[in-house]
């Protein structure tokens, strides 16, 4: 089990009609993962894990062509599941070893606006959800240095989006498609209190990058970027 805290940050981009329209958004974020592993003979392993989180509200900043034209209100739901499979060497029995895998994931992210203020003015406009769709496949890699109780490990995965569909409630009957990528960096501390728990801490990073759709019904979705930062306490129960 893994708490977290930390700052989501998110952009969007696109010049598809002649002038650069942006936006730009940062947040508190609140994390919670489970995670289980299993492991098999030969040093294969599978896991799986199930993660939520949602930022708190916070304003959102459009731009034309660099001149403020809208700002709105913005929180974000987030949910990932992901299941592994891999191997692990170990250079001896109590030394360093490495998790070597394949992944298959899916995320969730639901972007709820409202509050609009356009060119000064207050909108009375309803609330307009967005919702990305994102199934993943990746490789991912774990180092693990352990020195007594104390042990240290280092993780970075990548993820290549190939179906991810965008749909918008203001738009209603569409969808766009998009494709992308996601990488991952992750650095923890773990102290082992008992044979069978594990009390640690780290800090993560979680980059997601989604390109341009193709227009539909005279719109876009644009180039958008996705940046999570955040610090964790994590609990390991061996059964």
């Amino acid at each position: 089990m893994r708490s977290g805290y930390g700052r989501f940050g998110y952009s969007e981009k696109t010049s598809a009609f002649g002038s650069t329209v942006s936006s730009e958004s940062e947040s508190p974020i609140y994390l919670l993962e489970g995670v289980g592993r299993i492991d098999l003979p030969r040093g294969l392993f599978l896991q799986g894990s199930l993660g939520v989180g949602r930022t708190g509200e916070d304003r959102e900043t459009w731009r034309n062509d660099g001149v403020v034209a809208q700002t709105n209100e913005l929180q974000v739901d987030l949910f990932t599941a992901e299941g592994r499979f891999g191997v692990r060497w170990q250079s001896e029995p109590e030394g360093r070893s490495w998790d070597l895998f394949a992944a298959l994931g899916y995320d969730a992210l639901t972007f709820a606006r409202d509050d609009f203020v356009v060119n000064g003015v207050p909108q009375p406009l309803a609330e307009v959800t967005e919702d990305f769709r994102l199934p993943r496949g990746g490789l991912g890699v774990v180092l693990t240095l352990p020195r007594g109780r104390w042990s240290l490990e280092g993780e970075a995965t990548v993820d290549w989006y190939l179906e991810a569909r965008v749909e918008n409630s203001a738009l209603p009957g569409i969808t766009f498609d998009t494709e992308g990528y996601r990488w991952d960096l992750d650095l923890r501390a773990g102290y082992q209190l008992s044979a069978a728990v594990l009390l640690g801490a780290g800090v993560s990073y979680t980059a997601i990058e989604l390109e341009q759709s193709g227009i539909e019904a005279g719109t876009v979705f644009p180039d958008s970027s996705t940046g999570i930062l955040a610090l964790h306490l994590n609990l390991d129960l061996a059964l």
